[in-house]
């Protein structure tokens, strides 16, 4: 089940009336190219995964989602361009 602690946090701190007038001012692209990432489903799922663990490399995550490494490959490159994953090189194996 998704902890839904910080998405209450969030929702309290853009409520406040200083940040509201901000956001009005705010270009706002770069945060919907990021949500629109994440409304694909195996995006979602990867983040989800990935929030939950400490780190992972990429032939577990296609093994676990039953993708081809192509197919996951692509999805992670998309995610770790946007800044939404971090990726470390350990030898041979690129773990985010």
């Amino acid at each position: 089940m998704l902890d839904l602690t910080i998405y209450y946090d969030t929702l309290i701190h853009i409520m406040k009336p200083d940040f509201m007038k901000k956001l009005v001012n705010l270009d706002l692209e770069h945060e919907l190219r990021i949500l629109k990432a994440l409304a694909h489903p195996i995006r979602l799922r990867i983040a989800c995964g990935l929030c939950r663990i400490e780190s992972c490399n990429v032939k577990s995550i296609w093994e676990c989602l039953e993708l081809k490494q192509s197919n996951a490959s692509q999805h992670l490159s998309l995610m770790r361009n946007l800044g939404v994953l971090k990726a470390t090189r350990e030898g041979m194996e690129i773990k985010y």
